[in-house]
């Protein structure tokens, strides 16, 4: 858990006013976020136990190793473009709606 969830969470409660679509944009963003962050620990860890076993791995398993490194940042990648386009959808919302 990072120091700004608390903030985030206190933002998602008083979104009570909002319109439900904005309000579901916002919570669908946290929640992206928050997987985002769990795959970003699950690579960290990856990453530690690929360099401390990488010299006793043959080729084939370094290299597995690696592919499913780069499949989470993949992963990682697809998460915060959705985020973003939820993002550009809510800024969407409150511009047409003044």
């Amino acid at each position: 858990m990072t120091a700004s969830q608390p903030y985030l969470e206190m933002f998602l409660d008083s979104l009570e006013n909002l319109s439900p679509e904005l309000t579901r944009n916002f919570k669908l963003i946290y929640d992206l976020d928050v997987r985002i962050q769990n795959a970003s620990i699950e690579i960290d860890g990856l990453k530690s136990e690929y360099l401390a076993n990488s010299k006793s791995m043959d080729n084939e398993a370094r290299q597995a190793q690696l592919k499913i490194i780069n499949r989470k940042y993949e992963k990682i990648n697809q998460l915060s473009d959705e985020k973003v386009q939820l993002a550009n959808q809510s800024y969407e919302m409150v511009r047409f709606k003044k």
